[in-house]
């Protein structure tokens, strides 16, 4: 009970970290607009552009890093998200679309949007071993 408890906590507070993380960001790449991140990214707005690659860069980092304990699992835990799912979700895909992106960057681009659907909402019980990982992932539907 207190270990689900515990979880919960955990999660909530991830969960606002990573909004409080993505308006931070915001604000410092677009001290003008401050306070909220738009629903839809401009792609005529070079701010716009540099907030995005910020938020997919962070990203990449997080794909990167083996600090983690699901470091070399292909299924990591969402709560390792640097910002919310979605955000990155739509970074990416204005990435994608705008012609500010160099086309070097682009198969990048898709194959982050494709990584961001392998962190599933599973938490303390995704194993972190990756071959254990994977047998789990099978088990929920996921491959």
């Amino acid at each position: 009970m207190l270990a689900r408890l515990l979880d919960s906590f955990q999660h909530i507070f991830r969960r606002w970290r990573q909004r409080h993380d993505a308006l931070a960001l915001w604000d410092r790449v677009n001290p003008i607009e401050r306070g909220a991140i738009p629903d839809s990214l401009n792609p005529l707005d070079p701010l716009h552009f540099q907030f995005a690659a910020a938020v997919a860069s962070d990203f990449g980092d997080v794909l990167q890093s083996e600090v983690s304990p699901w470091g070399r699992c292909m299924f990591r835990p969402e709560i390792e998200l640097p910002y919310p799912r979605d955000l990155i979700r739509r970074s990416l895909q204005y990435l994608a679309t705008t012609t500010q992106t160099p086309p070097e960057l682009l198969e990048a681009v898709r194959a982050s949007a494709i990584h961001l659907e392998n962190f599933v909402p599973a938490g303390r019980v995704l194993p972190t071993d990756p071959s254990a990982n994977l047998v789990f992932a099978k088990s929920r539907g996921w491959l």
